[in-house]
Order: structure tokens, then sequence, then C-alpha cells
């Protein structure tokens, strides 16, 4: 790390080894054929993703005109009496 950056030093063996495999499985006849993520469809497959975002606007827009549901609830504590 002393000296200055040179990339052809370096050789991307994680690229280089799923390269010999596909290589060795195209060999053996072993292909499918794949879609690529780009020209995939979206699945139309139910999801527990749930949007924040809109659940926040409903709420803020059901507490316009009104007073925020915990300071309605919230109950004053008697004084207390000093001795």
């Amino acid at each position: 790390m002393t000296g200055p950056w040179d990339p052809e030093a370096y050789e991307n063996r994680f690229v280089s080894a799923v390269q010999a495999l596909v290589r060795q499985k195209v060999k053996a006849g072993d292909t499918k054929t794949v879609t690529p993520l780009e020209d995939a469809t979206e699945a139309a497959a139910p999801s527990n993703v749930v949007d924040l975002t809109e659940l926040l606007a409903r709420s803020l827009a059901g507490r316009k005109g009104g007073t925020p549901k915990a300071a309605t609830a919230k109950k004053t504590a008697p004084a207390r009496r000093r001795a």
C-alpha cells in the first residue's frame, strides 16, 4: 500500500472462477435459458411490504383540525401535598 496503484497486477479470481464453471457446464451440455433481470416482468405475488409513507399520510390526514389522540387521553396527576 506504499506504492502506486497498478490494477494490472491484480486478478478478479471470483469472476474467473464463475466463468470457468460456466464454460464447464456448457461443455457438459447442462445449460438453461435465463431471462435477464432487465427483461423479466414483475411477479404478481402478494407481498408483505408496507408503504409507511402512505400510512403516515393517512394518519396525519385524520388528525387535521383536531387534537392528537395522545394529548386527549393523557390525564393530569393530582397535586401532591408537601410535608
